[in-house]
């Protein structure tokens, strides 16, 4: 299926950069502050919102179109990465990283709802736990690879700024791919097939 290729490339790209910038922020915010309750902070200012908003974010995706949802949602949050990025290059203040992280717990906060309810639209029921081990797989592959490409990446040009760069370009991948998947708000029948034909 055209629409799972898409999404379950895309999800494992955002899953990737997500990883890779774990670990960038940790290095960045270690390397200017020194300070582990600093880097408490970075936690703390991207799970608040996911608290705070877990019943508007539940609220948005059974309402409105989730396609739409998570593409706006991803959309937020590769902006933030964008102002990671821009950031980390200038130097700029400790305190802009934070709202950035805010902003990415912000959009997370309505991308996870969004993506997990996805799936089981685009995919027909009687392959649909095939498609969730390959989402499954995608996402272990992804999430083992992106520190290591994270952690090189820093290694190599010591600074953060071209791993939030590529996290916000894979972010913007996942929704142009988005976009190219037709999606139903409900399930007519559909004939059994193998997810990746």
């Amino acid at each position: 299926m055209a629409s799972f290729r898409r999404y379950f490339l895309g999800n494992m790209v955002m899953i990737m950069g997500l990883q890779m910038q774990k670990v960038a922020i940790g290095w960045e915010i270690w390397e200017r502050t020194h300070s582990a309750v600093h880097l408490g902070y970075a936690g703390l200012v991207q799970y608040l919102p996911q608290l705070f908003l877990v019943a508007v974010s539940g609220h948005v995706t059974d309402r409105y179109n989730r396609k739409f949802v998570l593409m706006a949602a991803l959309a937020f949050n590769a902006l933030a990465a964008i102002g990671l990025a821009l950031n980390s290059s200038a130097g700029g203040s400790i305190y802009f990283l934070y709202a950035c992280l805010f902003a990415a717990g912000t959009a997370k906060a309505f991308w996870m709802p969004a993506r997990q309810a996805f799936l089981p639209r685009i995919v027909p029921m009687d392959i649909f736990s095939t498609a969730v081990s390959w989402n499954s797989s995608g996402f272990e592959i992804s999430s083992m690879a992106g520190p290591a490409i994270g952690g090189l990446l820093i290694g190599m040009f010591e600074s953060p700024t071209l791993v939030y760069t590529i996290n916000a370009i894979g972010q913007f991948a996942f929704v142009a791919l988005l976009a190219g998947i037709t999606y139903k708000s409900t399930r007519g029948p559909r004939q059994p097939q193998w997810p990746w034909r």
